[in-house]
This record gives structure tokens, sequence and C-alpha cells, in this order.
């Protein structure tokens, strides 16, 4: 057998860390979960879905001080408890000082489920039969613009929008106004919105639409410091509304450009996330980080680039997502995984990705580089995308996910590290009802072994059933094979069509 997965890099034990902080946050005595109006450090969190579970009411707890959750890693992890707690006193002793941290759940290991340790050898079996030809991918429409709604240029707040004056609360002013009219903020130029500890960020509280109105119309997170955390956005109400924006970090700064504390009918249409981390390369900063009850999200004809987490669940949080759509969206250049929707503790339903581009993944350790991750998501559809440049699975599924299409994808120039689960699209850790139906799978890119779809059962977790592959396309080198299976039951693999490449 192939040794099992080890998905974890963290940095090392800082000099002269607490053994008694250490210690308490490594057997998650600390912590507690984000509430609505809170600001909720994400930067160095997405903790692993096999930790402690905390206590996470359903309903979010009232607004409080900031929350820090320190860590660093991926969203993931089935290491071992001894393992785990080491991992969570290292990454909490490394943490930024700056601040007052609330440590809670802190590490996101990640993803470390993989082949096990013992067990039957890999199996498959020849293609046969007829594919059937897989649903067509939901309609998805952009939302109305009123023509009669309320609007309100955020310049006739005060705004200069050119780069150098402070706008923040000139966008604030226009905010509250147009909330209390669920109206329009419209947006031109470039806005410089400074945070600072006081003003640490912006809170979308009610139905308010924020809209460019010129090209490349940006707003551009600066900050005072660059040590204290930042956000953005704040979204706590419900039918908040993104168009034709830039949302772009100025500095150094780490933080997030949008928390969704709760809300119904979030929709990003025509957004662009930038991160810089390929400018600024030393503090983390993600893109969207889910803290709260969500239904009917949308993503649709967006970007989200250079940042650590594109979007993310952290483990801790136990409320519900019904609905989350993204359509004709880009994700590239991001350092850990592009879209995490992660549910352990929670519950994610109706997740569907089409008709998307990931590319150029920058993840260098193992435990993160994912484009679409899953893990406890019930009806999911991955449909209709393009992975191109990832050094590990662009597709990982675990934690009892189930009912998940992965249809008329094309994957290449993935999974290039040389490690031996390497895949395209990777399924573990009692996950069942998988459909794996007219995708392209191109390791003309791989010199390293690759099953281009691997299922098992992820270390030493529960095995994976009822898995169907058929009627895809597999171009293959020498090194690469259609399948593994690793103990899965249930799999069965019909009207698949293989090209063998030199």
């Amino acid at each position: 057998m192939r040794s099992p997965r080890r998905r974890s890099a963290l940095p090392p034990l800082a000099a002269g860390a607490s053994v008694v902080a250490v210690v308490a946050v490594a057997l998650g005595l600390l912590g507690s979960a984000p509430g609505p109006g809170e600001q909720v450090d994400t930067t160095l969190s997405a903790q692993s879905h096999r930790m402690r579970a905390p206590s996470v009411p359903e309903v979010a707890p009232a607004a409080g001080p900031e929350v820090r959750v320190a860590a660093s890693g991926s969203a993931r992890g089935t290491v071992r408890d001894w393992r785990r707690a080491a991992e969570r006193a290292r990454a909490a002793a490394a943490a930024p000082t700056a601040g007052t941290p609330v440590p809670g759940s802190p590490v996101p290991t990640s993803p470390a489920p993989g082949k096990p340790t013992s067990g039957p050898a890999p199996t498959g079996t020849a293609p046969t039969g007829t594919a059937p030809t897989p649903d067509a991918p939901p309609v998805v429409t952009p939302p109305v613009r009123d023509p009669n709604a309320a609007t309100a240029d955020i310049r006739a707040y005060g705004a200069k929008c050119d780069g150098v004056a402070n706008d923040r609360d000139a966008l604030q002013a226009a905010i509250t106004d147009m909330s209390a009219k669920h109206g329009v903020v419209t947006v031109s130029g470039n806005c410089r919105i400074l945070t600072t500890d006081a003003t640490p960020g912006i809170t979308l509280a009610t139905a308010v639409t924020i809209r460019g109105t010129t090209p490349g119309a940006t707003l551009g997170l600066d900050a005072d410091k660059i040590t204290s955390f930042r956000q953005m956005f704040g979204v706590t109400g419900d039918d908040v509304t993104l168009q034709d924006l830039t949302l772009a970090r100025r500095t150094g700064v780490y933080g997030v450009m949008i928390n969704l504390y709760g809300s119904r009918g979030f929709t990003m249409d025509g957004v662009v996330i930038d991160g810089r981390r390929d400018v600024f390369s030393g503090q983390t900063f993600h893109g969207i980080a889910i803290w709260g009850a969500l239904g009917n999200a949308k993503m649709l004809g967006s970007t989200i680039r250079n940042t650590d987490y594109g979007l993310f669940q952290d483990s801790g949080v136990r409320t519900t997502t019904d609905g989350f759509t993204v359509d004709r969206s880009t994700f590239t250049g991001n350092v850990l995984d592009d879209l995490e929707f992660n549910a352990p503790n929670g519950r994610m339903v109706d997740i569907t990705v089409t008709g998307s581009t990931f590319s150029a993944n920058r993840a260098d350790r193992i435990g993160a580089g994912f484009g679409v991750g899953l893990a406890n998501v019930q009806n999911a559809r991955i449909q209709g995308n393009t992975f191109d440049g990832y050094a590990y699975e662009p597709v990982h599924i675990e934690d009892r996910s189930a009912f998940v299409t992965v249809a008329d994808n094309i994957f290449r120039n993935s999974f290039t590290a040389g490690l031996d689960w390497a895949s395209h699209v990777w399924v573990a850790d009692a996950s069942h009802d998988i459909t794996v139906t007219g995708n392209t799978f191109d390791t003309s890119g791989n010199g390293n072994r690759i099953d281009c779809v691997w299922v098992g059962p992820g270390g030493n977790h529960p095995t994976v059933t009822n898995v169907t592959i058929t009627g895809n396309t597999f171009r293959l080198r020498p090194t690469a094979r259609t399948v593994g299976n690793y103990g899965a039951t249930g799999v069965t693999e019909s009207g698949n069509t293989v090209v063998t490449l030199a």
C-alpha cells in the first residue's frame, strides 16, 4: 500500500511562547463563535474539520469584541488527535500578537485523509456500457436592476475617489442612507477605504446594493497599520448585492474582504476581489469567509484572485448554508483553496459551481491547493468548469458529502506534485452517491504517477460507497490510469474513453 495522506504544514513553535496558553489552545479550552457585528479575524483560520466541535449555537451570539481565530494551513484535516493538538498549539504560538486574541479551535490543518494503511490493493474495471447524458447545468440569471430604486452617488457624501483621500466615512454614510431605502450606492473612480482599530470594516446590515458605474470602479482596502485584522465588509443583512466593482487590498494588511455573518440573497455580480498576495506576500488575506446561516447566495461573473482562501467556512460553524451558486466566475493565483465549502459541524446543501475557470493555484505545501473542496456537503453540482495548474487535486470531496455530480469539466496540468494520492478528483471519508461523468481528464502534463479519480476511506475513516464513473474521456500518460479504488464499495465504471499518450 502507499502511505496515508498527511495534510499539514504549520509554522514552528515561536520562541518564548507561553506553555500554558499553548496547552490551553491545544486542548480546545478557549474560544467562541463569531456573532453578527463582531469583527472576526479569519486571516489565519479555516481550521480542520476533524477538530474539536466547539459550542457554537445555531443563532450566533450578540455583538461583542473582536474575535481572532489564530491558525494556519488549510481548511480540513483528518490527522490523529495527538497530532491535531500539537499542530493547534504550534499555530497558536506562531500567531500574530497584535490585538487580544481569543483562540477558538484554531488550526486549519487540512485534508489529511489519504490512502489506508491496510486494506485491498487498488482495483478497477474495464470501460463498458453506454454513459447517460448528464443533466444540463441550471440556468443562472443575474439580479434584476430596478430602474426606480433610490440611488445615491458616494461623491454626494464627500467622497473624492482619487485614490488618496479617505472615502470610508462617505461610503458608510451613503450605505446607511440607502439601506433605509433598500437603495443603490454608486461608486466611480478609485475610492480609498481606510480602516482603523476603531473602524475595522463596514457593516452591511440591511438590503442595499453597491454598484460601480465606471470601468474599474474600485474600493481599495487600506489600514492605518497592517498588524491588526481588517475587513472591507461584514454582511449581516439580507439581499445585499455588490455589482461591477473591484475590491482590492491596497496594503499588506491581513484580513478578509467579505465576512458573511448570516444573510439571505447575498449576491456578487461582476465583482473582482483582489487580495494582491502576489504583491504583499507576508500577511494572510482571504476573499470571503462564511460565519453564519446563508440562503440563496450567488457569485456571478466574478473573480477572486491573489488571496489565501478564496472562499471558506471555518470548521466550528454549525449554521446552515442552503443554496450557494457560483457561475461564470474566475479563480486564479490563490495561495490556498479557491472554493472551500466546509461544513463538518454545520450543514451545506445545494452547492453549484458551473461554467467557471480555475487556474494557477499557488499552494506549495501539502494541506491546501484545491479548486473546489466539499466537506459534509449534500446535493452539489460541479459542472462545465476548467481546472488548469494545480499542484494538488482540483476537486476534493470528503466527510460524508453525498449526492455530488462532477460533470463536463476539463482537468489538465493538475496534481503535478509527485505524491502517492495524486488525482484530479479525490473522494474519501464516508462520502457516497458520487457521479463523475462527461469530464475530460488530461494527464499530458503529469510526469508523476496519478489516478484521475481516487476513491477510498481516507486514513482510518469510513470508506466511500456508490461512486459512478461514466462517459468520461481519459487522456493517459504511461504513469496515469483512470481510477484508483482503495477499498471503496459500489464503484462502477462504464462508457469511458481512454486515449493513450506517449
